[in-house]
């Protein structure tokens, strides 16, 4: 592999980092905001819209940055390392 072609996909992977990690902060603070503006009950709105944040981050920038949903493989890596 070439290094201008490693360049480019490092670069791609902190892009996707990036804009996962923006795309989870956007979704739990503006449930945070919203909680404090409203005044619910319950929590339980913030917890799900962290959650859900979490999970659209795994699904934008996952693939890019190399996320592999087999654990399996994540595990033997760090025992053969």
């Amino acid at each position: 592999m070439s290094r201008a072609t490693k360049l480019k996909q490092y670069a791609a992977q902190c892009l996707a980092e990036l804009f996962g990690t923006f795309v989870l902060m956007l979704i739990g603070n503006l449930a945070v905001a919203q909680f404090k503006f409203t005044k619910p009950d319950s929590a339980l709105g913030v917890n799900i819209s962290y959650g859900a944040g979490v999970y659209m981050a795994l699904m934008i920038a996952g693939p890019i940055s190399g996320l592999s949903y087999e654990l399996e493989e994540n595990y033997n890596e760090l025992i053969t390392n």
